[in-house]
Order: structure tokens, then sequence, then C-alpha cells
């Protein structure tokens, strides 16, 4: 997977328009501007040194001040470059669907990294209703509503989590093969009635700290 687009990019990024030219005259160039094009060099001087991770911060620090659609495909390719293949997928997604004037060429060398990259991410289907519930992969909630069709993730164990107010929490490691669909049925159970008033984070704390809770109870006990 070649960085082409690195190039283009960096010739772009000096001309980037500023806001409030027209009142900053030859005050300078907007300070959140300068400071994009600042972490974009950065992130091409990380690139090419191979710190590809480092490089990946600059580039979405950059796109977060100034957010140009094409620097999307600095971002995808690091994704790629530190193998989270399935963030790639995504930004090489929306590289293209927002590029709707690249090049047939610049275009056809894009499909053929998320060709590439597609072969090397799984994809998880939960095999239930779980409206309402959140869905949580390796400590990271991903998304409010889970997908019925299913979504993509990068191949190997992940542990996953499902949770919904009034049920025990749902959790399994998970391994996902590249190219394979991983099906999971999931049971959610209610809740006892003792625990249903209890919050989330205090069952955590139960769980933490039990002597807390033991201590608590003798001491109560002794007083009396």
């Amino acid at each position: 997977m070649t960085p082409f687009c690195f190039v283009v990019l960096l010739t772009v990024l000096p001309c980037l328009p500023l806001h409030g030219e027209e009142e900053n005259g030859k005050n300078g160039e907007n300070k959140k501007v300068q400071l994009a094009k600042s972490h974009f060099r950065k992130g091409v001087a990380f690139f090419n040194e191979e710190n590809f991770e480092a490089a990946l911060v600059e580039f979405i620090e950059s796109y977060d001040l100034f957010p140009k659609w094409e620097f999307k495909f600095n971002i995808a390719t690091c994704y790629a470059k530190t193998h989270k293949y399935s963030k790639g997928l995504e930004y090489f997604r929306e590289y293209l669907e927002d590029g709707d004037s690249l090049p047939k060429e610049r275009r056809d060398k894009v499909l053929a990294n998320i060709s590439e990259l597609e072969g090397k991410v799984g994809k998880i289907v939960l095999c239930c209703g779980l409206e309402g519930a959140v869905l949580i992969i390796d400590d990271i909630e991903v998304n409010d509503n889970i997908p019925l069709e299913g979504m993509e993730i990068d191949s190997g164990f992940h542990r996953l989590e499902i949770a919904k107010e009034g049920f025990k929490p749902f959790i399994r490691e998970v391994k996902v093969i590249a190219g394979g669909v991983e099906k999971i049925g999931v049971d959610l159970v209610p809740l006892d009635v003792s625990q249903k008033g209890t919050s989330a984070s205090q069952r955590k704390a139960k769980l933490e700290h039990p002597y807390e809770w033991l201590v608590g109870g003798l001491v109560a006990g002794g007083v009396v």
C-alpha cells in the first residue's frame, strides 16, 4: 500500500483558505490553520521515519483543526500501517465518498487498498434483538445501537460486552477470523430484584472492593 497521496497533500496544505482572511490581512494566517499545518508536517516526517503511530496522531490532530476530506487518506493509511484494519477501511471509504472529483486512477488505487484490507477483517453478528443495549469491544463503546447486519472488526481475539439497564452484563471473548463471520447468540439475563436498584458503577465497586463492604458491616455490628 503506497502513500501516493502525501506529496499532493503537502502542496495543498500551505494554500488552505484562511478563516477571516480579509480581517487578518497582513497579520498572518489564522492560528488554527497554522497549527494544522504544523501537525500535518510532523505527521509526514513521522510517516517517512515509519513511525506510523505518531504520524496517525499528528494527522488526526491536523484534521480536527482543519477538517479537509483529503486528509482522510493519510489517516486511513496510518491506521492500516498500525494494523487497525477496520478503522483504515472506515476512513478509506469516507475518503472515496467525499472525493467525488477524484481522478479514476486515484479512485482505483484506493479501491485496491480497500479490497486488500477487507481480506484482513472479519465480521461479528449478534443473533438477537438488543434494542437499547450498548456494545463494548475491548473496553471501548462502539455503538449505542448494535447493527443487525453485523460489524467489521480486526481479526484476532476480542473482549465483547453487551450492557443493558436491568440486565446482567453479557461478557465473552470472541475469536474473529479474517474474512470470516462470527455469529454470537446473546441471551441477556434480568438482574435479581435485589440488584435492580443498584447502578452499574455501584455493582462494579462491590466487585472490586468486597472487603470494604465486609469491614463496614463488621464495624457496624461491633458498634451495636
